[in-house]
């Protein structure tokens, strides 16, 4: 019987720290990877969060959503002119990078295209509910769409 308990306490244990991160092992690889999640798809909208990367590994495509500038008027505010949330994203097409801003305000550059590949910023989240209340950087999701011309 006592064979049996510490063999299955053994087996539970492995299966603990089979499951834990490698760095847990000190294997630091998984740690220094661009933060990824899973792919897009060309033609649907998708999110990304400020600091994050995803790719689409049929057309080698990462984009990266790098930085965040938001003057935006808050929604608790009367404002002579409505703002504009730029994201700067590193887009790498065949690891070959390319540093791009996108804008929410209609006059300013929403969309950019990238070797056939054109990246369209659809919105910036959160908008700003309040003057007094800052937004932190990593706080924002940007809703991208990327379409194939």
């Amino acid at each position: 019987m006592k064979k049996i308990f510490v063999t299955l306490i053994l087996l539970v244990l492995g299966v603990v720290l089979y499951s834990c991160e490698s760095s847990f092992f000190g294997n630091d690889e998984a740690s220094n990877a661009k933060v990824s999640k899973t792919d897009f798809e060309i033609g649907e909208p998708f999110n990304l969060s400020f600091g994050e990367a995803l790719s689409n590994t049929d057309n080698s495509i990462t984009v990266e959503f790098k930085g965040v500038t938001d003057s935006r008027c808050p929604a608790d505010v009367n404002c002579v002119w409505e703002g504009n949330g730029k994201v700067t994203l590193v887009v790498s097409i065949d690891n070959v990078e390319y540093v791009r801003e996108l804008n929410t305000h209609p006059d300013d550059q929403n969309s950019e295209t990238i070797n056939g590949i054109t990246f369209n910023l659809i919105e910036l989240n959160p908008y700003p509910e309040s003057a007094e209340k800052a937004t932190s950087k990593k706080e924002y999701v940007a809703v991208l769409i990327a379409v194939k011309e």
